[in-house]
């Protein structure tokens, strides 16, 4: 008798009135209809949270359209759009759920190289907008590759650990992957989309953090993020009129102090590491690893700052460290979201009747600041609804991830939930001044065709997960 928990199973018995004999299931198997297929992979309560916040973002894409003093702008346009686009992702989440997550994971180097090809593609032939290139135009559509590859990249990582999860002590091994992402990250950089490259890097940490992997190479990974960070926000600071004189004097007019700083860890891990190739001291190699880290830090902090950050990118770090010396211009984006926010109050101004983004001050309204107009439209009582809508969602996924016994499903669903997490968070905390404006959409909210047909394919996928979870590896 099949497992009742596998999708795909046929009818629990058989009766065969030709013959009048009683068969089991293994003799004559009944498939089931595409439509039960359909019911027995999605988890209804993640389903209804989604179509939820789904249909809210394209209430708020109709509103933000809104143009008091501007005739020509005809909001049905967008708001047509955005039924489409929910329509059709609803297509890419069922088939989403429908294909063994299995046999994504068995293709993913092929889900790798399809992602390559794509970014390279955009980059020499994607279509320019604001100095970026990030979207390859369709006719009428417009894709934007680096909102799927998330997904891929997540499968591909997954099923790299899942296959090396007895190796996990190799360095080579782990070395080989760090490599395998830095590639698709480097082209989503140059681009330049900085904050859908930052996304990655605290997925590739949760989901490592939930492998067994020694825990040195754990904590060198995080401390080697946290100081690169750092570091790369002093050497900003250190650009304001109001910085310490010691950040000014250290990092201000010249990098060679970090230089330094960089070669004098390196030196004492090179010493520490050939003293050790003879006595093996467990002291004189952690002295030796960690030194490496802290050079490797400095480099990467030059290299990020110097050679991948652009200029406006570190106009945006500075104003988030600054902003009201930037009001008027740099910072305009910033203190119009916190002042559409507050402009809210308790119960907001009424569905459809926002001053602030119908009155042109809120720029990106339907995309990157959309839970400032819901905000200023619904109050505070509305905004923190939404909250409690993504807060459900994410104890959903987290209850999915926790009952999966399968290896490879558990490190799918865990990169999902931390790629939405981390999207939520940064999104409204950019629109209430908690961090640098990126242009990380909300998800399901946010008005656009890739994030949210990227957001349900990854939620299809999930579904995958969840209606195999009682199927050991």
């Amino acid at each position: 008798m099949n497992s009742p928990h596998r999708p795909f199973t046929y009818s629990a018995t058989h009766s065969n009135t030709h013959s009048g004999q009683n068969k089991t299931d293994n003799e004559n198997p009944k498939p089931k209809s595409i439509f039960k297929r359909l019911f027995t992979t999605i988890d209804l309560q993640l389903f209804l949270i989604v179509l939820t916040l789904s249909i809210i973002g394209i209430i708020f894409s109709y509103s933000s359209q809104i143009q008091i003093f501007e005739t020509r702008i005809n909001p049905y346009n967008k708001y047509i759009k955005q039924i489409f686009y929910l329509i059709s992702g609803l297509v890419v989440m069922w088939l989403g759920s429908l294909i063994s997550y299995k046999r994504l994971a068995e293709h993913s180097h092929l889900l790798y190289l399809l992602s390559v090809l794509l970014l390279i593609y955009t980059l020499i032939a994607g279509t320019a907008v604001n100095q970026s290139r990030r979207w390859i135009s369709l006719g009428v559509l417009s894709i934007q590759p680096s909102e799927f590859v998330k997904i891929a990249m997540i499968i591909f990582i997954a099923n790299y650990l899942d296959k090396i999860k007895n190796q996990l002590g190799n360095l080579k091994q782990l070395f080989i992957l760090a490599l395998m992402i830095a590639f698709p990250l480097f082209l989503i950089i140059l681009q330049p989309d900085l904050g859908t490259a930052v996304v990655f890097l605290p997925v590739i940490l949760m989901m490592i953090i939930m492998v067994d992997i020694k825990r040195r190479y754990l904590l060198a990974f995080a401390f080697l993020l946290v100081l690169t960070s750092t570091l790369c926000l002093l050497l900003i600071y250190s650009q304001l009129e109001t910085a310490p004189l010691v950040l000014a004097l250290l990092f201000k007019d010249s990098p060679v102090y970090l230089i330094w700083i960089g070669v004098f860890f390196l030196v004492i891990s090179l010493f520490f590491f050939s003293i050790n190739i003879r006595m093996q001291n467990l002291i004189l190699e952690r002295i030796a690893f960690y030194s490496f880290v802290l050079a490797s830090a400095v480099a990467l902090t030059l290299f990020t700052y110097y050679v991948l950050l652009r200029g406006y990118q570190k106009e945006r770090l500075l104003v988030f460290l600054n902003p009201q010396d930037y009001k008027w211009d740099l910072g305009y984006n910033a203190i119009q979201s916190r002042v559409t926010i507050g402009s809210g109050g308790w119960f907001g101004k009424g569905l459809f009747n926002g001053t602030q983004s119908q009155l042109g001050f809120l720029p990106s309204k339907s995309t990157d600041f959309v839970f400032a107009v819901i905000s200023e439209e619904l109050g505070f009582i509305g905004a923190s609804l939404i909250l409690i809508l993504f807060l459900l969602f994410l104890l959903r996924l987290v209850k999915m991830a926790l009952s999966v016994k399968d290896y490879l499903g558990g490190l799918i669903l865990i990169g999902i939930l931390t790629l939405f997490f981390i999207q939520i968070f940064i999104n409204i905390g950019m629109t209430i001044g908690l961090m640098p404006v990126t242009g990380l959409p909300l998800p399901f909210l946010s008005a656009g065709g890739s994030t949210l047909w990227s957001s349900l394919l990854a939620i299809g996928i999930a579904f995958n997960v969840y209606a195999r979870r009682h199927v050991n590896n």
